[in-house]
């Protein structure tokens, strides 16, 4: 079975790479070239100031077997943790270092008296296409590494340090120098801790100032746009499993923010040279809220006990609640009708059923919270009429005042309560 799919892995590699030749061309044709995908590269093995140069041309048909190159090799598991466009990047660079090597006709290509690139190939095509594949795949790994994602979260919550050793994820409190010691420093940093202000020397002011007592980190092995993307996707769905056991057992008011921007810098570390990393581009995981919380010791034992029971749930389930809880808290930091369909959007992922999405989300708040079963229908009605474009504003939907008048709430708030109670019950409904 093994050498079934590697000779069948093979074979694909082989047909991209050759695609990749023969839609790099000489001479530029009409409807089939992009000129914002033409390129020069200097031949010849010296690569001397006065040696020839020749332009090429990538064709439609190059560009989509790119895209098919970069997305077999993420699919193998040397490459676990590199991105699409890592791949697609050094699969031009390669091809244009390997012009200086003798694996083309050199003359053929300063002269344009072929095609493509594939009729100028020298040597054994399924030689040169292991040789070629191997040269992306070893440039590809060199920036995959083990790093920690650093980011100051959920503004006005504090509390003791804590971690999911299963998932590799946690919150520091930036106060607890022990724990960040023991944490961060052996494996990731070499950069000052400084006690009195709670973050590394030359960190951005962001994360020292003192709304933000926690730090919330992830590990991940990989390049460093990988690790933070799937840093993201882990830590949005701890903070909602935090937001709904909080809101769900202590009746923590989460609703009401302030005008003031939730944070968006990280900061991130590597094994490899122990720099941090710090940027500003990412969107927030958490509001800025009105009123705070502590995370204590029996809040974060509840906690391991709700996701000791969501690993014991089948793959399908941890699937579909991991899923939930990123549009949950996706939905938390937006407004408006936005927060709605984010919202709604959970709900989907945790109970909807092809051909059946009114009925199956029904009965998942009919059983999770039971206390809102009368405002699925409404809330349904309103999700209908966005998503087919009845619609511009939550407040234009016709039911909206009888909504407010009958529940004293509004559809955005109530769903958000729906979806924080229905993530939190799942897991232990289900044991």
């Amino acid at each position: 079975m093994g050498k079934l799919v590697s000779r069948n892995f093979e074979r694909k590699r082989n047909a991209c790479i050759a695609d990749i030749l023969k839609g790099t061309i000489f001479v530029r044709i009409d409807g089939e070239w992009l000129p914002s995908t033409a390129f020069s590269a200097r031949i010849g093995r010296m690569r001397t100031s006065d040696g020839p140069w020749v332009l090429w041309f990538k064709t439609k048909h190059r560009v989509r077997a790119e895209e098919s190159l970069a997305s077999l090799m993420v699919n193998q598991n040397r490459l676990k943790g590199v991105s699409e466009k890592i791949c697609r990047d050094h699969v031009c660079d390669i091809l244009t270092e390997l012009c200086a090597d003798d694996v083309f006709d050199i003359d053929a290509m300063v002269r344009k008296s072929k095609e493509n690139l594939f009729d100028c190939l020298k040597l054994d095509f399924l030689g040169f296409a292991e040789h070629y594949y191997e040269l992306i795949e070893k440039r590809s790994c060199e920036p995959v590494a083990v790093r920690l994602t650093l980011i100051p979260i959920m503004p006005r919550l504090r509390g003791i340090s804590f971690e999911l050793s299963k998932l590799d994820l946690g919150l520091l409190d930036r106060q607890d120098a022990d724990s960040i010691d023991k944490k961060i420093i052996p494996r990731f940093g070499k950069q000052p801790w400084l006690k009195e202000k709670g973050a590394f020397q030359y960190a951005t002011k962001i994360f020292q100032l003192e709304e933000f007592g926690y730090l919330a980190f992830c590990v991940e092995r990989g390049t460093k746009e990988w690790c933070l993307e799937q840093s993201y996707l882990k830590l949005r769905a701890f903070v909602a499993v935090i937001m709904s056991y909080l809101c769900c057992v202590h009746k923590w008011e989460c609703f009401q923010s302030v005008i003031a921007p939730p944070p968006r810098e990280w900061m991130q570390f590597s094994e490899i040279d122990c720099v941090g990393w710090c940027a500003s581009a990412a969107e927030p995981l958490m509001p800025f809220l009105a009123h705070g919380a502590v995370l204590e010791e029996f809040h974060v034992r509840d906690i391991r006990v709700w996701y000791q029971k969501l690993l014991s749930l089948p793959s399908e389930k941890i699937s579909r609640v991991e899923k939930c809880a990123n549009y949950v808290n996706l939905g938390s930091c937006a407004d408006g009708m936005l927060k709605f369909i984010l919202c709604y959007i959970a709900l989907d992922a945790l109970f909807g059923r092809r051909w059946a999405v009114e009925r199956s989300i029904a009965e998942g708040i009919d059983r999770f919270n039971p206390e809102s079963s009368e405002k699925a229908a409404p809330l349904f009605d309103l999700r209908n009429e966005i998503m087919h474009g009845g619609s511009r504003t939550i407040e234009e939907w016709k039911g909206y005042q009888m909504y407010v008048g009958k529940f004293r709430s509004t559809p955005e708030r109530d769903i958000l309560k729906i979806c924080l109670s229905c993530l939190f019950r799942f897991p232990g409904a289900l044991i």
